[in-house]
């Protein structure tokens, strides 16, 4: 699948999410969110999520929105946490980047997606794929992207 599709496909899912919560808090403004989505999906395709020194603050600022308005969002419409949101982002371009750059170890493509420390990399890739980065390279040898 491709970045493009994946994008396409998180948005399609935002707006259903959106449509679903019609009853959100009054002070959601409707407005407000699709401003955000769209700007999210900037900060996604420039890969700004890469960032490993910028807290919610700095990125709310980015997104042209406020820090509370920011956890609003993705308590209320994503359901999800920022920081769990994010990591999964990395987690996903990590994946990716463990096939596509063979040669890079596995310890720099923790850092180039976002992971500051090499142990949290190796945690949470192997809580949320299911096995450790090394093991997912390993068996995706022999595939095709």
């Amino acid at each position: 699948m491709g970045a493009g599709f994946k994008i396409y496909a998180m948005l399609s899912f935002l707006k259903y999410l959106f449509r679903k919560n019609d009853n959100l808090r009054p002070d959601l403004d409707k407005a407000e969110v699709r401003r955000l989505e769209k700007a999210l999906n900037r900060w996604v395709e420039e890969k700004r999520y890469r960032d490993c020194c910028i807290d919610r603050e700095e990125i709310a600022l980015q997104l042209n929105t406020s820090r509370a308005f920011l956890n609003i969002y993705f308590t209320q419409v994503l359901k999800v946490d920022f920081n769990t949101w994010r990591t999964r982002l990395r987690i996903e371009d990590a994946k990716k980047a463990l096939i596509d750059h063979r040669e890079l170890p596995i310890n720099l493509v923790g850092e180039m997606v976002g992971f500051s420390d090499r142990s949290n990399f190796h945690r949470q890739f192997t809580k949320i794929v299911g096995c450790s980065p090394r093991q997912w390279r390993d068996s995706t040898e022999n595939c095709s992207h």
